[in-house]
């Protein structure tokens, strides 16, 4: 089609010109160069568009196009603010999920909490108390970098009241947790009893 439009072109040319105008060899001559510009440019536009192609056409990824659970499905249903405020403020597990979204009956009678109101209650950093620092049976909150929170359940023995070998000057204390009522005593049957003192007569 291109080609056929510059013949056109140069006859039309050969025509209208005098320098042309009855010399056939000179209007062969300009069709060839004429044809010759225009494969150039084609042949070069062409490799243009080719690799503007290949440069912007890049996969693109994406999520799961897919839909999410129907509103009637257990899968829609997610925690409010309330639920989730409530548990970290006082540990309170939320109910389970035992139906789909529900549209409410009514609408809801006051504001829930927000972010920044569940921002306020969680204490910054990390933690470094592990189950061998608190006693046996209690329960703590742990919070590592990259792992969020745990609730973890203390290993370490309460200590208990220690009585030391007969004559020993020291002895070794199990290790465990103390508050403060346990006692060591240390025993020598050996040693002389203190003698008592005279009276003096008044």
């Amino acid at each position: 089609m291109l080609l056929a439009m510059t013949t056109l072109s140069v006859i039309a040319r050969a025509v209208l010109s005098p320098s042309l105008r009855g010399s056939p060899p000179k209007v062969a001559a300009e069709a060839i160069s004429i044809t010759k510009e225009v494969f150039v440019r084609t042949r070069r536009n062409l490799a243009i568009a080719v690799a503007l192609t290949l440069l912007l056409s890049t996969t693109a990824y994406a999520g799961n196009i897919n839909t999410n659970d129907a509103p009637g499905d257990i899968g829609s249903v997610m925690y409010t603010l309330n639920q989730i405020y409530e548990k970290v403020t006082s540990g309170t597990t939320p109910a389970a999920k035992t139906a789909g979204f529900k549209e409410p009956a009514v609408g809801p009678a006051g504001t829930m909490y927000t972010l920044d109101n569940i921002e306020a209650k969680i204490a910054a950093g990390t933690t470094t108390a592990a189950a061998g620092d608190v006693l046996d049976g209690k329960t703590f909150i742990t919070r590592t970098a990259g792992s969020g929170e745990s609730a973890v359940t203390g290993i370490a023995a309460a200590g208990a009241n220690v009585s030391g070998g007969n004559g020993l000057l020291t002895f070794p204390i199990t290790d465990g947790l103390y508050s403060g009522s346990k006692t060591a005593t240390a025993n020598d049957t050996t040693a002389s009893p203190k003698p008592a003192l005279p009276r003096l007569a008044m």
